[in-house]
């Protein structure tokens, strides 16, 4: 839980200063919860989330398209509800959040996706929304992360690494290039990679984790997104103490033009 600034202390920090410090709390919160997520349990989320407006009060209930959802989700065959309605139980339990806003020192409890209806006779498929937590929603709209151009290429990754390493790459991309370092735990952790995975003759088989986590999630990111990664290793005597990423932002119209062009690509091969 974030610790709630007295008075004093919070007139020391500018309006976006607390702005951000209002933010940070659930937005930790939330990336905890989504690095939970499977590769459809995210696509559903974003697509949710990317139908709120911007700069504007939404209700908490989400209209979608059916049969919009099941293509997105890669979802067919007879059983099609059935995963779905497990998607949906999922992302109830796995959405619980639970953090305090400084100052006032409010905490909130509950989970972003309450609720979901439908029927297999209608197009539409309802989504219920915490109404409480609809504010802090609302400002993931402001910040352009759940936009058409991030949800497509979200919607793309066939593999949860890559999308939580773009989600990741994301969070600290500042202008064109940026550089970040993390620690063999902390990705294994974003992956979501157990203790025992991976281990060879009781050792780690750093080689088969790189290949089979990092590396094909940067090879999905590079030819599917508007980011350009590259890492490089860094060792003292001999062993791997932290990856250093670097970060290409291309920029949206970039992405789109990707998206564009493989659109062009799809109808041609038809």
């Amino acid at each position: 839980m974030t610790k709630p600034f007295d008075a004093k202390e919070w007139q020391e920090f500018t309006q976006d200063e607390r702005k951000k410090l209002n933010e940070v709390a659930y937005k930790n919160e939330l990336a905890r919860c989504k690095d939970k997520f499977t590769v459809q349990e995210s696509k559903l989320f974003h697509i949710v989330v990317s139908k709120l407006k911007p700069h504007s009060k939404n209700e908490p209930i989400i209209s979608l398209n059916k049969s919009e959802i099941f293509d997105y989700l890669g979802l067919t065959g007879d059983d099609r509800y059935r995963r779905y309605r497990e998607i949906i139980r999922n992302l109830k339990s796995k959405t619980l959040l639970e953090f305090k806003v400084p100052l006032t020192g409010d905490e909130y409890s509950g989970a972003v996706i309450v609720s979901s209806r439908w029927n297999t006779g209608k197009s539409e498929v309802y989504i219920g929304l915490d109404p409480l937590l609809m504010p802090f929603l609302e400002e993931l709209a402001v910040t352009g992360r759940y936009t058409t151009v991030y949800l497509e290429s979200v919607l793309k990754f066939n593999s949860k690494h890559a999308m939580k390493l773009y989600q990741w790459c994301k969070s600290w991309a500042l202008g064109f290039e940026s550089a970040r370092y993390v620690t063999t735990s902390e990705l294994k952790n974003m992956f979501d990679i157990g203790d025992d995975e991976y281990i060879v003759s009781g050792k780690f088989h750093r080689s088969s984790f790189e290949k089979k986590t990092i590396d094909r999630a940067i090879l999905e990111i590079n030819q599917k997104t508007e980011l350009r990664i590259e890492y490089e290793k860094l060792k003292k005597h001999g062993v791997v103490i932290r990856y250093n990423f670097r970060i290409f932002d291309l920029g949206k119209d970039y992405a789109q033009d990707m998206l564009d062009f493989q659109m062009k690509l799809d109808i041609k091969d038809q």
